[in-house]
């Protein structure tokens, strides 16, 4: 349901689409006498903007929870099997580092899409998810960035683990002031993977963030340079080690 509304912030008309979807769901959803029940996908939380305002008795099972966590992608088991159903060679190492990492709960998940996609084209590792969609909102919010963030982002790009403070309640107009909401969003988006969750007590709980794989890596290291070959300004110079 967020896809349009990510398109629509990038690009300008924002409050008209939040306001088409807040009437879309509240028909649909809140006074439709003949559903039962309903399941609305996304990677994000509107939180400000109330979209869903007026419906009620919803449950929301987000990577930060562990019902449900084997069916947010495929299990390590499940693609032993759909490679052994393809007869296809195949080292189990190297797709683990294309495309595994995915911790949601206990359970350690592969990209569905790029499993899908890397069997039809008879095994050949490559990148696939991450041309599913545009870049531009990910790429804008980096670019964008103070330099807190851009160490940690260089921190991320040499293979190390970042702490954070994740929001589930993204806050669209906040996010380029709110590196928060920015980590929230690559994580909740599957450009990071959750590595623990720290507890020190009294609700101050954060996140150990780290990129899942080397599909994701790659995409990364795309964008920066992108940004060095357009002379972006705010991209430091240290970044170039880790191209």
């Amino acid at each position: 349901y967020d896809a349009p509304i990510h398109a629509a912030y990038s690009h300008g008309y924002y409050k008209s689409m939040i306001s088409l979807m807040r009437g879309v769901f509240g028909h649909a959803l809140k006074t439709n006498p003949y559903l039962k029940r309903a399941v609305i996908t996304g990677i994000l939380r509107i939180a400000k903007e109330s979209l869903f305002s007026g419906v009620n008795n919803l449950s929301v099972y987000s990577l930060l929870r562990s019902e449900y966590a084997e069916y947010f992608g495929f299990t390590e088991t499940e693609v032993s099997d759909v490679f052994a159903r393809a007869e296809l060679p195949y080292s189990l190492e190297d797709v683990r580092s294309w495309y595994n990492g995915y911790q949601i709960g206990d359970v350690t998940l592969y990209n569905p899409w790029s499993i899908v996609n890397c069997i039809n084209r008879q095994g050949t590792l490559d990148l696939y998810w991450v041309n599913t969609s545009g870049n531009e909102l990910i790429r804008d919010l980096l670019a964008a960035s103070g330099s807190i963030f851009k160490h940690d982002l260089q921190q991320l790009l040499s293979g190390h683990v970042i702490r954070v403070v994740l929001d589930e309640h993204i806050f669209f107009v906040d996010l380029k002031a709110s590196p928060g909401s920015v980590w929230s969003l690559l994580f909740m988006a599957g450009y990071l993977k959750l590595v623990a969750r720290i507890d020190a007590g009294h609700g101050d709980v954060s996140y150990e963030l780290m990129i899942p794989n080397q599909e994701i890596y790659i995409l990364y290291r795309q964008l920066v340079r992108a940004w060095l070959g357009h002379g972006e300004p705010m991209i430091q110079l240290e970044l170039l080690q880790y191209l």
